[in-house]
């Protein structure tokens, strides 16, 4: 045999043997992931794990879904709709407890919560103390509403001297802005986009953050039934740390994720996108994920969360609170 042919068939060889190996490869396993609610900038770092191939690597083809509020991801988890899917804690807790709902927290996503009230600059209102005497908007069974009591009780704030103004959500931020609420119950992370419509008119609005004020407790998770946990935890394992990479990628790189988060949900505009990410990162990265690690949860801060929920909630202040998370599957 030639040089020549013995070297072609060296050739042809190893593109079979790479073509076998290729073709040896397992299919991606499919995961339907679901958020909380829209795919707002805030959740970017998923679109940017998956455009950058982080779940791939980890076997996994991940589809991201919309969601219609944290209980609802809890109930559709429990009716196997979802394998994973990220909620607020307050959710998981009410479920657990009242009805026995087995969903538990995988890893931690927001480790200080964004709950606040938006005011305008100027008002007078500085503090907490100062709402007495004024009126704040909010909607029916909002979580700022929930735990406001509870801020009350640690600052000295009467209730009773207190408005609450129950209108729907679209409303409440033209009830702030045009002076037919004195605060209004937003999430801090919106603070931005509220600034936008406020300087239209002249205005600035600021946050008074529920963490600065005595009510300092977990919020968002990745969420998955004790079944999946159980049969199902090497692929949570693996979107677990595919998630924790694409936050710290997302983090540092806050353009290019707003920009491949637009690419795959064009009806998100790029400047929200980019506005609503830079927004949510303290609320990720901060002294408690500094101290704790990504994911994981600090035992103090937990049974806090559960005591602060069971009060607003009216819980059972003896139920164990370690039940609620499952940290068996991060890294260590």
């Amino acid at each position: 045999m030639s040089l020549f042919r013995r070297t072609a068939q060296a050739i042809a060889l190893g593109i079979a043997a790479l073509s076998g190996a290729a073709l040896a490869q397992p299919a991606p396993e499919r995961m339907n992931y679901t958020l909380p609610w829209l795919p707002v900038g805030d959740y970017a770092y998923y679109t940017a794990g998956v455009a950058n191939g982080f779940y791939r690597e980890e076997g996994i083809d991940l589809t991201i879904n919309r969601g219609f509020g944290s209980i609802d991801v809890v109930n559709k988890l429990a009716a196997g709709a979802f394998t994973l899917g990220e909620a607020d804690i307050s959710a998981i807790i009410a479920g657990r407890v009242r009805q026995n709902i087995p969903v538990r927290c995988i890893a931690a996503n927001q480790t200080m919560n964004p709950h606040a009230l938006l005011v305008l600059e100027g008002s007078g209102i500085n503090t907490m103390k100062d709402l007495e005497g004024r009126s704040i908007a909010t909607q029916p069974g909002n979580a700022m509403l929930l735990f406001f009591p509870l801020i009350a009780a640690a600052n000295n704030i009467d209730v009773s001297r207190v408005r609450v103004i129950n209108v729907e959500a679209a409303a409440m931020a033209g009830m702030l802005l045009n002076g037919r609420a004195d605060a209004a119950a937003f999430f801090a992370t919106n603070t931005d986009f509220l600034n936008r419509q406020a300087q239209q008119i002249g205005r600035q609005v600021k946050a008074l953050r529920y963490a600065d004020y005595g009510v300092q407790i977990y919020a968002q998770c990745i969420a998955a039934t004790e079944e999946a946990i159980a049969q199902r935890g090497d692929l949570l394992r693996r979107v677990v740390r595919a998630t924790i990479r694409a936050r710290l990628w997302a983090r540092d790189n806050p353009e290019e994720t707003a920009r491949m988060h637009v690419r795959r949900f064009p009806e998100v505009n790029y400047d929200d996108a980019l506005m609503s990410w830079r927004a949510a990162i303290p609320y990720i990265f901060n002294a408690n994920t500094d101290r704790d690690g990504q994911g994981q949860f600090n035992a103090a801060l937990l049974e806090s969360t559960y005591r602060t929920v069971a009060t607003a909630q009216q819980l059972d202040p003896g139920y164990d609170w370690r039940t609620l998370v499952d940290t068996s599957l991060l890294a260590r």
